[in-house]
């Protein structure tokens, strides 16, 4: 089965901060090690979680700071 992301999820895994950090990073390694998922994102998606990424840093809040990895 295929997933396509949705800017919702790629902030999720993105911000070690938010909300469904945890729950969001937990699908993705378990869908992984059982290798059956893929996972997928459009240039949309991609594009919208690059505006929310510039949007936390140009604000500076501090329950947006990205993480250098999601699922590690």
């Amino acid at each position: 089965m295929k997933y396509l992301l949705d800017v919702n999820a790629l902030v999720a895994l993105g911000f070690l901060q938010h909300e469904f950090h945890e729950r969001v990073a937990a699908w993705v390694r378990t869908s992984i090690a059982k290798g059956t998922v893929e996972m997928a994102t459009c240039s949309i998606t991609e594009l919208g979680f690059v505006r929310v990424l510039v949007q936390a840093r140009s604000t500076d809040l501090p329950f947006l700071k990205p993480v250098t990895y999601c699922c590690g």
